[in-house]
């Protein structure tokens, strides 16, 4: 009762305007990305092959009120049979249905009914003879039965299999690397995990189909299925012959035509038709035949019709969304149209010329050619200025920086998707925007320059090596403004006029003069520019850009600053504002407009990380992404922005007056509201100390100001003769304000030399600026430290080890367990069950303060910004001439606490380094001993605190089991569960709190390392003991731990990293660790200059006892020669295992030799250990 009084006082008008709200009412937001959506889509040149423009009719159709039903099943049969005026006529069809119904499991459906026959109708007179005459087969309409319900083409590919196959049956269809499409049996599709598939392809040298290949296929495996048709084979397909093929093999197998591209050409009688010779046709609305999303199902046998119909739904749906069958309705209708048949020739013929135009600038075409809608480059094949290749995705993102839009392919020859070499481009788009001949040669001529303009390079992914590419400012800038200019041309309706980082309007400055006795104010809106720069990284990435530290600047802070050139050359003054840091930081730049530096859109260049930097760097990237807003940008509602300088003994009242704000500092900046908007307002001096403010807004907003200014001040305007120049000369204070303000940020222009910190790691210029003072840093003296002293020290579990049976050895200065039982007893423990290692020989380092993260950027390889809190990462640290003092693995704990763990070998010289250059004392970069690191934080030793932190490992398929048994029951699926490989976090168990990491210490799939007090380490190690004895928990002595290491590949420093070889880590499998895309770490320069030519690598062999102890360190090839050494070896039984240093281009077939009394006698298999094997550990 209290519930239906409540709903009895319920405000239902309320309720209802939600019903009839617009979306600009309800959802702001979403109202704006649709628009911008809109206006992304229009201000580029689109060449995707699979996209087109869906034309208003049918996208209202598709908003229709359809969507408001619900329509499972199939309209009646009967209504396929009337004639078209019966189905036609709306009173009719409702009033069968009023009397017989239909066997949908919905009502509500008398005129769905109607519809979808409808648009099933003008489907399959589009492929009937009387629209389609491109065959030599008659097929009627009434002969064609047409399934609209599946919303994709995948869904359509699947019920077709679903309907025809069985599990297991062979299907032959063209493989993915010559042009198929991924539902035809992709081993990553579930059709190619269904069914067996055996795939045709393309003839090497004609490079278009091998239907001899397909015939001798089709005898040979005798397919249930034949799939034709392709996502980026250009050429039409001989359906005729495909059913020749198939008529040759008994019992026949079915034909199924894919032509979800090449469909509107289909229509348009300009290829092939399949109807008639393949026993199914599918296809997808969107692409050529420009409908909405949604696809088709044709088949003129009525029994595989039936199948399928079936295998749709209730096989894989339930309702159809059926508001896409009313716009599949639209689209048919406009298919039969002469207007369609002739933008079908027109697409046709922009292929043909997209294809002629690139051949001719000497771009490789991939296929040879083409005759439908679709070209393919073959990037790959384009000569480079670097010994790398390009790919099609380096191509296809650095076109889309100038806004034109295609995507990467795979062609023959290629066999990895991230590296293919094709870049797939069709003209439906802009056939549909009129593009001819003239604009097509211009987008080919963009293409071709940018393809040739790319500098590629390699670089090591996070999984594989992978490959980059850079290219030029000026190449960017020029292309992206030749696209715009084709933009324009368009005949599509000016929808979207040209604002953004192109085309502003750089009036020429004539400022004007708003005066009164003590208070001038100069309306400079086409004088000045400004931009705000936001985001997460905004502060490193202005680090790399301005001269000045931004580090040194607080909230609220200006202070002025130039943007250099990469040879030094001064590009502007900009005046550098920091407006706050929650969430992100955000920075107001303020700089005199001009058309010649491109400021703004090379900021986004720089963003978006395709620009070439430096000549001979092409790794180089500043740090990003960043938000720039500006003309272009939903900050300002797409508004430029500009400057009103106000200046005189006065300003401050006035200012106070205005806008409420007083006492200000100097050189400051405060937002200031203004009209539900947002001002911004500099405060400076003049030369001659009196208070000057700079107020940036947009146009608009600085229009109202200066109409509120102009009721107070007598307005003056320069006389149209009068130069800026010459206006300045009457008044030199103003020439001091305006020209210094607009660039430098104060009254006089500083000296050059204090508008750059020469003690910055980087920044854009600096190499050609002269090198700064060393300030009395030292080098660093990299001797050996011995940190263990002359006594070694036990393990802090040394009475746990002895209660165990443990043999001890010194290692590291500690006395550590060498094994409990056997070597290969406890390596079976870890491989079957679990194992328990004591790792408190390993030292930890703490590092804290809001410093840390940008600190531990610049003294180690990897990229530190990207690690979340509870991540971890390898890197390595190295000296400023490369050298490697140690690698380690951080682990990010919080916003600013960083654990690093070290093995300790070299830890007590990593530690001394690591805290002189956190002091600023020693020399990091030689090329420059005036660099600093322009970040610090505190540095602590957590092995020598009061009570020290060490590390225990739990490795094995049961270390899950045991580490939940202790912990609470409904804490422990939430944490471990949740706990990525990699990850750390803070738990508390056994009677402490401490933390755990998911890594396998010796890369097991399972394991953890835990952090805990030394104070309750003992009992931390028996309550594991104790828990695991049902678990079979073994303890892991270094003997084991050290075998397990060599068999999964692992690299230990002094042996596989650094030691008597000097082994690179690039060499030594942990390139994706050195992020050389950084502007700067200690020792980049030594290796970018670097290039491997050594391999760390397994070897594996079998061997009996007696040779195992006259095995020498070389590796000789079959002709005797040395071609490496073995650097860490380990063997069971009769198995030999280690890892050797080998010459990567010395050897072949992977066999190679063991040297056994001075012959190379044992032959060895070559493993090349897993590229994840080296970083996850």
């Amino acid at each position: 009762m209290k519930q239906a009084r409540r709903y009895a006082n319920m405000d239902f008008t309320a309720i209802q305007r939600i019903w009839r709200s617009s979306i600009n009412e309800m959802d702001p937001w979403l109202a704006t990305l649709l628009e911008r959506e809109e206006e992304r889509q229009f201000r580029q040149i689109c060449l995707a092959a699979a996209s087109s423009l869906c034309p208003p009719s049918v996208r209202e159709a598709q908003a229709s009120v359809f969507s408001n039903i619900d329509a499972e099943g199939y309209p009646p049969k009967r209504m396929a049979q009337v004639g078209l005026e019966h189905l036609l006529d709306l009173d009719e069809q409702v009033s069968h249905y009023q009397r017989y119904g239909d066997t949908r499991y919905n009502k509500g459906t008398e005129l769905a009914n109607v519809v979808e026959v409808v648009a099933q109708r003008r489907a399959s007179a589009a492929f009937s003879t009387e629209w389609a005459n491109n065959s030599d087969i008659s097929v009627n309409a009434s002969d064609i039965h047409v399934n609209l319900q599946c919303p994709t083409g995948s869904l359509a590919n699947t019920a077709v299999f679903e309907a025809l196959l069985k599990p297991g049956d062979v299907v032959l269809s063209m493989n993915l690397v010559d042009g198929g499409h991924l539902t035809h049996g992709s081993p990553l599709h579930r059709s190619g995990k269904t069914y067996r598939i055996v795939h045709y392809g393309v003839d090497p040298l004609t490079q278009q189909l091998d239907y001899d290949q397909i015939r001798d296929l089709a005898h040979q495996y005798h397919p249930k299925l034949i799939v034709g048709g392709a996502s980026s084979y250009p050429w039409a397909i001989d359906w005729k012959k495909f059913r020749q093929i198939a008529d040759e093999i008994e019992p026949r197998p079915y034909i199924l035509a894919d032509i979800s591209h090449p469909v509107g050409l289909v229509i348009a009688g300009l290829i092939p038709n399949p109807v008639g010779y393949a026993d199914v046709v599918t296809f997808t609305t969107y692409k050529t035949l420009c409908g909405p999303r949604g696809a088709a199902i044709l088949s003129t046998d009525h029994t595989i019709s039936a199948s399928i119909d079936r295998a749709v739904f209730p096989g894989l749906q339930s309702a159809p969304v059926f508001q896409q069958i009313v716009a599949l309705a639209m689209a048919f209708e406009i298919a039969k149209t002469q207007e369609f048949k002739l933008l079908q020739q027109k697409i046709a013929e922009n292929a043909r010329l997209l294809y002629q135009n690139l051949t001719d600038l000497e771009i490789p075409i991939a296929f040879g050619g083409t005759n439908t809608h679709i070209v393919v480059a073959d990037v790959g094949k384009i000569p480079t200025s670097t010994k790398y290749k390009l790919t099609g995705d380096v191509v296809a993102r650095i076109l889309e920086r100038v806004r034109i839009s295609c995507n990467s392919n795979l062609i023959p020859g290629d066999k990895y998707a991230p590296l293919a070499s094709g870049i797939r481009m069709g003209t439906t788009w802009i056939s549909q925007l009129g593009y001819g001949e003239t604009e097509v040669r211009e987008i080919a001529t963009i293409i071709a320059e940018i393809c040739k303009g790319i500098k590629p390079f390699r670089f090591y992914g996070p999984r594989r090596e992978t490959l980059g590419g850079k290219i030029s400012e000026e190449l960017l800038h020029s292309t992206s403004q030749r696209v715009g200019e084709i933009l324009k041309k368009s005949n599509e309706p000016n929808t979207f006029p040209e604002k953004g980082r192109e085309g502003r309007n750089y009036a020429k400055a004539q400022p004007a003069l708003l005066a009164t006795g003590k208070v001038e104010i100069w309306d400079l809106r086409n004088w000045t520019e400004a931009l705000i720069v936001m985001g997460e990284r905004s502060t490193s990435f202005l680090q790399s850009i301005v001269t000045r530290d931004i580090y040194d600047l607080k909230k609220g802070e200006v202070f002025s600053a130039l943007v250099l050139n990469a040879n030094g050359e001064k590009r502007l003054n900009v005046l550098v504002c920091s407006l706050s840091s929650e969430p992100h930081p955000r920075y107001l730049l303020v700089y005199q407009r001009s058309p010649e530096t491109n400021f703004c859109d090379w900021l986004h260049m720089l963003s978006d990380g395709h620009v070439e930097i430096e000549r001979d760097d092409p790794y180089l990237t500043v740090d990003g992404p960043v938000v720039i807003k500006s003309v272009d940008s939903g900050y300002f509602d797409h508004e430029s922005m500009g400057e009103v300088l106000i200046l005189g003994e006065e300003s401050d009242k006035l200012i106070e007056s205005i806008f409420g704000v007083g006492n200000t500092r100097p050189l400051s900046v405060v937002e200031i509201p203004f009209r539900d908007r947002t001002l911004f307002g500099i405060r400076t001096l003049t030369a001659q100390g009196t208070a000057a403010w700079k107020i940036i807004g947009t146009q608009q907003l600085l229009a109202e100001l200066l109409e509120i200014l102009s009721r107070t001040c007598q307005l003056r305007i320069p006389g149209d003769a009068q130069s800026g120049d010459e206006l300045f000369d009457v008044k030199p204070e103003i020439d001091g304000a305006v020209r210094a303000l607009a660039g430098s940020g104060s009254g006089i222009e500083p000296e050059v030399g204090s508008l750059i910190a020469g003690s910055k790691p980087y920044f854009i210029g600096q190499a050609g600026l002269p090198k700064a003072a060393n300030l009395n840093k030292k080098r660093f003296s990299f001797e050996e430290i011995n940190s263990s002293g002359n006594h070694s020290k036990p393990s802090p579990l040394a009475s746990c080890h002895r209660a165990l049976g443990a043999t001890f050895t010194n290692f590291a200065g500690c006395q550590m367990p060498l094994y409990y039982t056997s070597n290969i007893d406890e390596l079976q423990s870890i491989r079957k069950n679990v194992g328990l290692f004591d790792l408190s020989y390993k030292v930890l380092l703490g590092f804290q303060g809001n410093g840390a993260e940008r600190f531990l950027d610049l003294v180690l390889t990897e990229y530190i910004p990207q690690l979340d809190t509870g991540g971890s990462c390898r890197a390595c640290i190295l000296s400023p001439e490369g050298m490697i003092i140690s690698d380690c693995i951080l682990y990010r704990l919080a916003s600013d606490y960083f654990i690093m763990e070290l093995d300790p070998d070299n830890a007590q010289m990593a530690e001394s380094w690591l805290r002189a250059v956190a002091a600023r004392e020693v020399i990091i970069d030689l090329a420059r001993p005036g660099v600093e690191v322009d970040k610090s934080c505190s540095i602590t030793n957590l092995k020598t605190c009061s009570d020290p932190l060490i590390v225990l490992a739990l490795q094995g398929p049961k270390s899950t089991a045991i580490i939940k048994s202790l912990l609470n029951a409904n804490k422990s699926p939430y944490i471990l569960n949740n706990l990525s490989k990699g990850h750390i976090t803070e738990l508390s168990f056994a009677g402490f709190s401490g933390w755990i990491a998911h890594r396998g210490y010796t890369r097991e799939a399972v394991g953890y390392e835990i952090f805990a007090p030394q104070s309750k380490a003992e009992s931390l190690w028996n309550t594991l003991m104790k828990v695991g004895f049902d678990h079979s928990l073994a303890p892991i002595g270094l003997s084991a731990a050290d075998s397990l290491r060599i068999e999964a590949g692992l690299p230990l420093y002094g042996k596989e990293l650094a030691g008597p070889y000097h082994i690179s880590p690039m060499e030594a499998g942990f390139g994706s660790c050195i992020k050389l895309h950084k502007p700067f770490f200690i020792g980049r320069q030594s290796m970018l200059s670097h290039s491997p030519s050594r391999k760390i690598v397994q070897l594996r062999a079998e061997i009996d006892a007696a040779n195992l102890t006259k095995l020498e360190p070389t590796i000789h090839n079959e002709s005797g020669k040395i071609i490496g050494v073995t650097t860490s070896t380990a063997s069971t039984s009769e198995q030999y295992y280690g890892l050797g240093l080998l010459d990567e281009h010395a050897f072949d077939k992977e066999k190679v030799f063991l040297s056994c009394n001075g012959a190379p006698l044992i032959p060895a298999e070559v493993v090349f250990i897993p590229y994840a094997a080296v970083i996850d550990a």
